[in-house]
């Protein structure tokens, strides 16, 4: 009971409308999907990233879908509690407008995930916009996306050398677009980021 009232406090908290196409578990396709697809550390994800972001992307008018590595109840770094609404592996591209990666100290574990690193590429594939924030990126980085393209992440000569391990070019800004790939360097910048994925999104690029 204790981890049910967490779950609806941060959920409150959040202003996350769960779509009803997503608590009945499918989620339609269109054309021009309205729904931004989340992934999270099953625990220890940063919740004022993933607070944040999705502000941005509701005043433009996008919902959110959390995605984990399982559904079973996700723990972020402050030791809220959230139930992510599909799993990753059963996320399809064709359901949503992009795919953001939220950093926390816990998204490490899947920095080698084969499952995210294919989600992330069948999203680049689609043409659709694919983002991530601080230390998240290097999933990025090592599912083969930043080759070539100019990124940021987290101001640590550690993650810039798996940038730059991946093919990346890196940049020592906030947030850089480079082409569908979205990155931000840290926790702090995630309104802009948020924002910047929006106008992505609206821009249909």
């Amino acid at each position: 009971m204790y981890k049910l009232k967490l779950v609806l406090i941060f959920t409150s908290f959040l202003g996350i409308a769960v779509p009803r196409h997503a608590r009945a578990g499918s989620f339609p396709t269109s054309d021009k999907p309205r729904t931004v697809l989340f992934f999270v550390a099953q625990d220890m994800f940063r919740e004022e990233a993933l607070t944040a972001i999705r502000s941005e992307l509701s005043h433009a008018g996008y919902s959110v879908v959390i995605a984990a590595a399982e559904t079973t109840v996700a723990t972020g770094m402050d030791r809220t509690v959230i139930r992510p609404d599909i799993a990753v592996a059963a996320a399809k591209p064709d359901s949503f407008a992009g795919f953001v990666l939220i950093n926390g100290s816990g998204i490490d574990l899947y920095w080698n995930d084969s499952i995210l690193h294919n989600r992330c590429r069948e999203f680049a594939q689609a043409g659709k916009p694919v983002g991530a924030i601080g230390l998240a990126t290097i999933c990025l980085a090592h599912a083969g996306l930043l080759d070539g393209h100019k990124a940021t992440i987290f101001p640590n000569r550690y993650a810039v050398r798996y940038l730059l391990e991946g093919g990346g070019r890196y940049v020592p800004n906030s947030v850089v677009t480079d082409r569908n790939i979205i990155t931000a360097a840290e926790t702090r910048d995630a309104h802009k980021f948020g924002q910047v994925i929006a106008a992505k999104l609206q821009k249909g690029k």
